[in-house]
């Protein structure tokens, strides 16, 4: 009875390991995204990068820029300026409470009309309400209201270091600056972001410091290691070229898909995955890991 016993313990836990790593994967969605995705810069035709040397503890190990070149007339259409122009409306400091004025409230709308003007986003959106039922998912059909959902779980603001400090949009995209009281150490958190990078590494603002890994098929990314403005991303991850609505769509299918945790799906044969943390009804973080 004993061995039986032990036997049906080892098929149910390699039973759930595989459900596990089964129920990771979120299907079609992201080769479908990625087929519709027409503004994404084409490396070696709209962006060129250095990567220089493997990143090192306590050293910069790439005297250099990461990127070489950068097609600037791609950085012209709706998705990326509306997606620019929110850049600048928080403070990087983790502590600091964040206020946005009504033009900047309405900058975050423009940015979410852009993106949700586009095929890649429709193609995202149609996944999750084809889901919907099947995973318990609270997803409007409605353009407006689904705006409103995307605007709350994205740009509401919470509580990370201080009183409203934080948010998903913020953390990701922009990243965010923490005094570390405890080790003394200046940190960056989050900055997930390729374009947020691009556009501070040609300001010197940040700085690369080297890779730890490189994708090399499409969609490409970096693991990397930077600082900005003298606060270290020890390591970080992000996307190079793709879009502002790539991004932001498969991030958003990720969270609501598989909410907390490793979400996996197939472009080009490539596995992608991507990993969200949650903060209550927010977006926690999200980004690719290489």
């Amino acid at each position: 009875m004993k061995l039986r016993l032990g036997a049906l313990v080892v098929v149910v836990l390699l039973v759930q390991a595989s459900r596990c790593s089964i129920t990771s994967d979120i299907g079609d969605v992201c080769q479908d995204m990625w087929n519709e995705d027409t503004n994404s810069l084409k490396y070696g035709v709209d962006f060129t990068i250095d990567k220089q040397n493997p990143a090192k503890s306590y050293v910069d190990s790439s005297g250099r820029d990461l990127f070489t070149y950068v097609n600037t007339w791609k950085l012209r259409g709706p998705t990326y300026t509306t997606f620019i122009n929110l850049l600048d409306n928080y403070y990087m400091k983790i502590g600091i409470t964040e206020r946005l004025t009504d033009t900047e409230k309405q900058e975050n709308r423009n940015f979410l009309k852009a993106v949700m003007q586009t095929n890649v986003f429709r193609k995202m959106h149609a996944y999750l309400l084809a889901s919907a039922s099947r995973l318990s998912l609270t997803v409007p059909s409605t353009q407006s209201q689904f705006e409103d959902q995307l605007y709350k779980i994205w740009f509401y603001f919470y509580n990370r270091g201080a009183y409203r400090d934080s948010s998903g949009f913020e953390h990701v995209f922009v990243g965010e600056k923490y005094d570390d009281s405890k080790s003394g150490k200046k940190i960056v958190k989050g900055y997930h972001s390729w374009l947020q990078f691009y556009l501070q590494e040609k300001r010197r603002d940040a700085d690369y410091h080297g890779y730890y890994a490189l994708s090399t098929s499409e969609p490409r990314g970096l693991k990397l290691k930077f600082d900005v403005n003298n606060y270290d991303k020890v390591v970080s991850s992000f996307f190079l070229g793709t879009s502002p609505e790539f991004e932001f769509s498969l991030y958003t299918a990720c969270f609501y898909l598989r909410p907390g945790q490793e979400c996996t799906c197939r472009i080009n044969s490539q596995t992608i995955k991507i990993r969200t943390y949650t903060q209550g009804r927010f977006v926690g973080t999200a980004f690719p890991l290489f």
